[in-house]
């Protein structure tokens, strides 16, 4: 008990004269107050909903109750303390009480607490505002009317036929007093957040400048929806920042210290080779640490949860490195750079697009890994981009623009002439493993295999795996068939080079239509059931609604590796589309 409660801390904002307190309408019980604002009164909040915990019902509470056992309150009595709690709190108040609820969480409609109606009646002359004009407060006829119109302007927009009776319904509506703002709104809103739109060549010069500074990521992001495009890079809004761990965070974690361990073993000049299971994970715990601190402001160190949280990281981390290790030592790859920039002024010189009006793009970026061997050849290379929680590799999403990162990343590191030995999604995950000690072992190095294209050269493969039989522990999806035979996913030079220039050709295409001024809401999805605006945090910014007639998602097939080198060869790319 004592352990437990000296892991709480409690925050306080010193009090004032004039201070504002923050907190739940039940809880927060102050001294009086001059003014009382309540949020969030709708049905199912305010009060808040009783929930049954699961193992002892109502009526066993009753039944123990009439025993003379009483373990705690039930639903009804809670209910009640909860409104007593909820009247006196609103009963502090000495000059104002506000209250404000929901009419739509933006998917489905919301009612007012019944605190609500209850104040209505004990206080008449209270005023009511919204900031929408509500069809409630209209006649029947009109609230109707306008239901009618604005399915009138939906099949408008879809079919491109106006409704006969479309033109009497705006006329009888723009001619009431009540109704005309809204259906100049209802007029605007159709007529402009539908079909193709731009910004047009010369705001896009003013926007992006002569010399546009570009990334894979940031290619992928306009094929992926020109709009987000344009609000992420054009306008350049941001979310709020707020203290806390996100995903994005998450993945710069594992980035970060996957890093530092690489870096730490070149460092101390030791042979990947002969690097034994526990000498990298003594490395991985001498470097975490620094990494642990200097992540988001230490956030991870914050508070017990936090540390709980970290625990996993660092098994997470843990069990990567190990991979990293294993795999590194079962062929002659050796890591030649970690987070390896290209672009203008960085090590490895940026990939230069000539566009149309004489301007010049310059393409820059990130690579996680590089790891070169030498073969006949001379020096080969591979890319490696760590993914939190894996990443198949996707040909169809090279074919749209999706996933162009690893081929930039490989022609720009390929600079020099090397070798192009392959590129891969390392994932970085915690594996599900059972209790023996082989079992892990076996878990471990199939959850972390490298994701992506080798070239069917035979040094080369021999250099990822020296001992390779049958399937590959190290490569996903790659199998050696015979003496000299492999198959899976591997793939000759020349088809290598032709998806590197199918690389460098989309992004041609998806400049062009950038500094066209593009920015239509069109996002790209591969299934039907997942919507494409999900995870998308400009959503409320376009509004886009695949119901709403003008908004479609540009849906697309999965293409297997066979079809797609012969899509490549003289192909039509649209045929992918549904």
């Amino acid at each position: 008990m004592e352990e437990g409660l000296g892991g709480c801390s409690i925050g306080v904002v010193p009090g004032t004269a004039d201070q504002g307190l923050v907190g739940d309408v039940v809880r927060t019980r102050s001294r009086t107050v001059k003014a009382l604002f309540v949020v969030g009164a709708n049905e199912g909040l305010l009060p808040r909903p009783q929930e049954n915990d699961g193992i002892i019902d109502e009526r066993d509470l009753l039944e123990l109750k009439q025993q003379g056992a009483v373990l705690r309150y039930g639903a009804q009595e809670l209910s009640a303390y909860d409104r007593l709690d909820l009247y006196t709190a609103l009963s502090k108040t000495t000059q104002s009480l506000y209250v404000s609820f929901s009419y739509s969480d933006g998917s489905a409609e919301l009612a007012p607490a019944p605190l609500v109606e209850r104040l209505k009646r004990i206080c008449p002359n209270a005023v009511i505002k919204t900031d929408l004009e509500s069809t409630d407060e209209l006649p029947d006829c009109d609230a109707r009317a306008l239901t009618l119109l604005a399915s009138d302007l939906r099949r408008y927009q879809k079919d491109g036929v106006c409704p006969n009776r479309l033109p009497a319904l705006l006329e009888y509506l723009r001619g009431k007093a009540e109704t005309r703002t809204l259906v100049e709104r209802m007029l605007e809103e159709s007529a402009s957040r539908f079909g193709e739109r731009s910004i047009g060549e010369q705001a896009a010069l003013s926007l992006y400048g002569r010399s546009v500074p570009m990334s894979a990521s940031r290619l992928e992001s306009f094929n992926n929806c020109p709009f987000q495009h344009f609000v992420r890079y054009g306008l350049g809004a941001k979310e709020t920042l707020e203290y806390t761990e996100r995903m994005v965070d998450l993945g710069e974690f594992f980035h970060a210290a996957l890093e530092a361990f690489v870096n730490a073993v070149n460092e101390k000049q030791l042979n990947w080779k002969l690097l034994s299971d526990e000498m990298a994970l003594a490395v991985t715990d001498e470097i975490l640490p620094s990494v642990i601190a200097e992540h988001n402001y230490g956030i991870l160190l914050d508070n017990e949860r936090q540390k709980a949280t970290l625990f996993l990281l660092v098994e997470t981390v843990r069990q990567s490195a190990l991979a990293v290790t294993r795999q590194l030592r079962a062929g002659n790859f050796e890591p030649a750079a970690t987070e390896a920039r290209f672009g203008v002024g960085q090590p490895f010189p940026p990939i230069r697009f000539a566009l149309a009006d004489g301007r010049e793009a310059l393409v820059g970026g990130k690579i996680d890994r590089i790891d070169r061997a030498r073969v006949s050849g001379g020096e080969c290379l591979r890319i490696i981009d760590y993914k939190t929680g894996g990443k198949d590799f996707d040909f169809s999403g090279i074919l749209q623009g999706l996933t162009l990162q690893l081929p930039l990343y490989l022609a720009a590191a390929s600079a020099g002439g090397q070798v192009r030995a392959g590129m891969y999604y390392m994932p970085v995950t915690q594996p599900a493993v059972s209790d023996s000690e082989e079992d892990i072992e076996a878990a471990v190095a199939d959850a972390f295999r490298l994701q992506g294209l080798t070239i069917s050269n035979l040094e080369v493969l021999h250099a990822s795996e020296n001992n390779m039989s049958g399937a590959s522990g190290v490569l996903y999806k790659v199998e050696r068939t015979g003496e000299d035979a492999y198959s899976g996913s591997v793939c000759t030079a020349g088809e290598l080079e032709a998806l590197l220039t199918l690389a460098r050709k989309k992004s041609e295409e998806t400049l062009a239509r950038m500094l066209s001024g593009e920015m239509t809401a069109s996002p790209a999805a591969r299934k039907k059931n997942r919507p494409a605006c999900e995870y998308c945090e400009y959503n409320s910014v376009c509004r886009f609604d695949p119901a709403t007639p003008g908004c479609s998602v540009r849906l697309y097939k999965t293409v297997k590796q066979a079809d797609f080198f012969k899509l490549i060869a003289g192909g039509d790319a649209d045929a992918l589309y549904e």
